[in-house]
């Protein structure tokens, strides 16, 4: 389905208000003014970056911020309307790589093992490295203990060189957290 402020956009594409070059980006050629006429400017980036990575176009409705991502506005103006029910997946990983080569249609499902599959996502019950609360790698895991076993640092002391609360350090020690190992 698509929002409002995305039926706006491909609008203002339709009008020349935007482009779009072969790399998949988008930039503005006017402004609009406050008496709502528009104004030419020096072409440049119409996409601001979300809190999550991703490209946006701000666009006003009634006075309120509403966003189009950039992904979904670049697949419709080249491939058409995404089915209701699908989703973009950027198949390199890079929320802000909206190169035409690097998007594609897919169900929810379809994304999310895609992103399992490359590593963008940890499984939840993933273990060691894999978990996806994970703070210490395998080797500091192995240097913890080693460290702890010689007595040359308490568990505070090694909480601070590791960077993390000493009570990780106990659990790593105590062997309830990294038990495969």
């Amino acid at each position: 389905m698509i929002t409002k402020a995305e039926a706006i956009t491909m609008d203002r594409l339709d009008s020349g208000f935007f482009s779009i070059n072969d790399k998949g980006e988008i930039f503005r050629h006017f402004v609009m003014t406050r008496a709502q006429k528009l104004r030419p400017v020096k072409s440049r980036r119409a996409e601001n970056t979300s809190g999550n990575g991703y490209l946006f176009i701000p666009i006003s409705i009634n006075g309120k911020l509403k966003k189009a991502m950039a992904h979904r506005i670049v697949w419709m103006w080249l491939n058409g309307a995404i089915p209701d029910g699908m989703e973009m997946n950027h198949l390199d990983g890079i929320k802000d790589n909206n190169h035409p080569d690097n998007l594609e249609v897919c169900t929810r499902s379809q994304n999310m093992k895609h992103a399992f599959r490359q590593g963008f996502v940890k499984l939840p019950g993933g273990i060691g490295e894999n978990h996806m609360f994970a703070r210490l790698r395998e080797k500091e895991v192995l240097r913890i203990r080693k460290i702890h076993k010689s007595g040359l640092l308490s568990m505070t002391e090694l909480g601070r060189m590791f960077n993390v609360h000493v009570t990780t350090i106990k659990r790593v020690v105590d062997r309830a957290t990294w038990k495969h190992m």
